[in-house]
């Protein structure tokens, strides 16, 4: 697969450019929020330096980060898109805060915003948080098989900044705050990625998607035993293992860590089950520490900062590998690989 274009909201940025632009340079979009922890300390968040202030909570509030990055995404895509699928990501089902069954009409106000209508039956929504942008992923290699389509729209859209859900998470002692290191910065993203068959047209320097492997780790974040990395080990010698490389190949590493302990180890032991040469460097780029978890929109998020890297030659080499995680028990596993010579001038 193809990425043709993108789009990104966040923390530091209201568009891909400038949002890419802050997660290189390293800034963090780190406020408090106006909610208090159970020690009644203030809570730091990421959320979104919207120009005209923040939308309610609620749907009103997803359906408007996903429209401004669907816009973005959409700007070199010629009209009618009825032949252009999309499937967006979202959070889990049973995760507080997040509005009721609002999944089952969400496209109807973007596409009203919008003016477009995408496939009338390719269209899919699904639940998961972090997992659900992997699977949104898969699910667009799946859709992409059909030759009459143009192209498959990934998104994804997430926020952890309502009431309920920051109380959630604090009573499960899963956000960072001034007593309890061990956990998450939360915050808030849209991002979308526009996939295709082909090459895209007049397009010289871009990325492609490829080897695309999952796995199942039998530890989750919410088993009394840390993992091991079993899952995520599995996942990458596969996505490998489909590409004939081996990780010597691999010239950066993406990844959706968001800042509790439990991924950071198993990532750590995860790399140590498949690297078999010493390394001197092998950088690692997430986007915790700028803008926060963002749930079901870090792989779009993810795809959009290292494509930009490629177009823009600052990428540490051409081939980069995005591992996924999530609070279920998925783990995922696929290569970004240029395509086309940067031209330094």
């Amino acid at each position: 697969m193809y990425i043709a274009s993108t789009g990104l909201l966040c923390a530091v940025g209201l568009d891909r450019d400038n949002a890419c632009a802050g997660i290189r340079s390293g800034i963090a979009g780190l406020m408090p929020v106006p909610f208090r922890d159970m020690d009644d300390e203030p809570i730091t968040g990421a959320p979104i330096p919207w120009d005209q202030g923040r939308a309610p909570e609620g749907s009103v509030h997803f359906v408007r980060m996903l429209v401004h990055t669907l816009r973005e995404a959409l700007l070199a895509v010629s009209r009618p898109i009825e032949d252009i699928a999309i499937v967006v990501a979202l959070g889990e089902h049973d995760r507080p805060g997040l509005p009721a069954a609002f999944e089952e009409n969400l496209l109807v106000p973007v596409e009203a915003a919008l003016g477009v209508r995408f496939h009338p039956r390719l269209r899919r929504l699904i639940r998961g948080g972090r997992g659900a942008g992997f699977r949104a992923l898969i699910s667009a290699s799946e859709i992409l098989q059909d030759p009459s389509l143009r192209a498959c729209v990934v998104c994804g859209v997430d926020s952890f900044l309502s009431m309920a859900t920051l109380q959630h998470f604090d009573q499960q002692r899963r956000l960072k705050t001034e007593n309890n290191t061990d956990g998450f910065i939360p915050g808030e993203a849209a991002a979308a990625v526009v996939l295709t068959r082909r090459s895209p047209a007049g397009v010289s320097v871009g990325s492609t998607v490829e080897g695309l492997a999952s796995a199942r780790e039998p530890r989750t974040v919410d088993a009394e035993d840390p993992s091991v990395g079993t899952g995520l080990a599995s996942a990458i010698r596969a996505c490998l293992q489909s590409r004939n490389l081996a990780m010597a190949d691999i010239d950066l590493r993406l990844t959706d860590l968001n800042g509790e302990r439990y991924f950071f180890v198993e990532h750590s032991y995860a790399i140590a089950r498949v690297v078999r040469e010493r390394r001197t460097t092998f950088p690692l780029w997430y986007l915790a520490d700028c803008i926060g978890e963002i749930g079901a929109a870090s792989v779009p998020a993810l795809l959009t900062v290292v494509d930009r890297a490629h177009r823009h030659g600052y990428a540490p080499g051409p081939v980069a590998m995005l591992m996924s995680t999530s609070d279920d028990d998925l783990r995922g596993c696929a290569l970004i690989r240029r395509f086309g010579r940067v031209d330094r001038g």
